[in-house]
């Protein structure tokens, strides 16, 4: 029986002499240049898998791969090392061995407690895991990232008795699962560190001396107390990020309020400042003169003081392009407008979170209603023309209906259109919603998607982050 026309041809196989695979063919530097160029720091994990990662995988492959990644110690540099109790001593063997094979390349270090390890480790070790706090010392000098979880004064007593300065520190990422208070002197010879991130717990970190901070950029700090939330502050006039999170400001203000205009502090760089679970009107207060500010968030349940932040943006004449707010049901809708107003030209971007599941959904529609502005001038409307960017949390308690939004968008959405014919837009208008609101949505601005809004359903209730 005779295939239909073409099968024969897509069955026969062609006999071909047998070929070497490329890895076999290729030559061993530029394998190697390949291996490097494909390494990348392994992704946040805290399970213990998250151990096996580039230079392991790719050895496993065969002899050859092997010898070439055994002897490039670039594909060493990161260190992602997950506590487990059963592997314990293998943990420390691999790392000693790991640590070996970077020889004096940089280091980009984390250590992971998995959040159901942590007392458990201390009753089965007494001694907790400072051998491989110890391990990390011998290479103080070769830190250029470090992201470590502490669990025990010990563990940063080990770090600092590591011989030499910081030379190469950038970045440094410390999170405090102690229960007690943790003293830190360990960064105070770091003059190249540029992000520093402090992240408390139930206890405090507190500064021995404060870090090295000439040339520190970025700073997260949560759970500090206020006294040395100021004190990191007052050293870090060059930062041009700035989050503050869960900082207790009650008791500093009881004490210094006589005494206001002597603890102002400036920051001629800040670019962007979240303020996230903290008293706005303390936080707010704290801040002389920044003239760089563009980026403004007032998250969490420490929501903002609005006759505050009005006062502020009055008295400092900034002007913003992104603005996240986050609402509640005591707020009144003519207080959101006039805090909006005065960015009214600038405001490029827009966030907005319904801080309680069960808000008023008056707040939800008459918030809309502004933003909508039916009054229109040369095209734009008169109320945040630039508007190009937005960023809403509805209420889900009862679910608000989304009808709102949507008409909202879809005006801006005519006018945004109607503009770009004339002239090339600087940019694409987008929305960001949650996921729970994707088929309502759909169906509400299904023209506008079709025609180039772009939608993105992935924003996740922080409760909060």
């Amino acid at each position: 029986m005779t295939p239909p026309t073409g099968l024969g041809e897509r069955i026969k196989i062609e006999k071909r002499p047998h070929a070497q695979p490329p890895c076999e063919v290729l030559p061993s530097e530029l394998i190697a240049e390949i291996f490097e160029l494909t390494s990348n720091p392994p992704p946040f994990r805290r399970t213990p898998d998250a151990n096996f990662t580039s230079p392991l995988l790719l050895g496993a492959v065969c002899r050859r791969w092997r010898t070439i990644a055994w002897g490039l110690p670039t594909l060493w540099k990161y260190v992602h090392l997950v506590l487990s109790i059963e592997h314990y001593d293998t943990r420390v063997d691999l790392l000693e061995e790991w640590l070996d094979r970077a020889r004096d390349c940089p280091l980009h270090i984390v250590f992971r407690v998995p959040m159901n390890l942590q007392e458990e480790f201390m009753e089965w070790c007494d001694d907790g895991p400072y051998e491989v706090f110890d391990l990390f010392a011998k290479k103080r000098v070769q830190w250029e990232k470090l992201d470590l979880d502490l669990i025990a004064q010990e563990c940063i007593a080990s770090l600092e008795e590591g011989k030499g300065g910081l030379p190469l520190l950038q970045a440094v990422t410390l999170n405090d699962y102690a229960n007690e208070d943790l003293d830190v002197d360990l960064l105070k010879d770091s003059p190249a560190l540029r992000r520093l991130s402090l992240k408390g717990g139930s206890h405090h970190l507190r500064f021995c001396h404060p870090p090295s901070c000439a040339a520190l950029t970025d700073l997260y700090l949560s759970s500090l107390s206020m006294d040395d939330t100021v004190s990191l502050l007052r050293e870090t006039v060059n930062i041009k990020s700035c989050y503050l999170k869960f900082i207790d400001s009650e008791q500093y203000f009881a004490f210094y309020d006589s005494d206001e205009e002597n603890h102002l502090l400036s920051f001629p760089f800040l670019e962007t400042l979240v303020i996230n679970a903290c008293s706005s009107n303390h936080m707010l207060r704290l801040l002389g003169k920044v003239p760089k500010l563009r980026d403004l968030g007032m998250k969490g349940t420490g929501y903002p003081d609005l006759p505050v932040l009005d006062r502020f943006f009055k008295e400092h004449d900034r002007k913003l392009d992104t603005f996240h707010l986050t609402t509640d049901t005591s707020m009144e809708i003519d207080k959101i407008r006039k805090v909006l107003s005065h960015h009214s030209k600038t405001l490029t971007s827009l966030s907005i979170y319904h801080e309680q599941y069960d808000t008023d959904a008056v707040l939800h529609v008459a918030l809309h209603k502004q933003l909508l502005m039916p009054i229109v001038s040369h095209g734009k409307p008169t109320f945040l023309p630039n508007l190009h960017h937005y960023e809403y949390l509805p209420p889900e308690w009862p679910k608000a209906s989304m009808e709102c939004v949507a008409r909202m968008l879809q005006a801006r959405w005519r006018l945004f259109r109607a503009a770009t014919q004339t002239a090339q837009p600087k940019n694409d208008f987008s929305v960001r919603l949650p996921a729970s609101v994707r088929l309502e949505v759909k169906q509400l601005l299904a023209k506008e998607m079709a025609e180039g809004l772009r939608t993105n359903f992935d924003l996740v209730c922080p409760r909060w982050l």
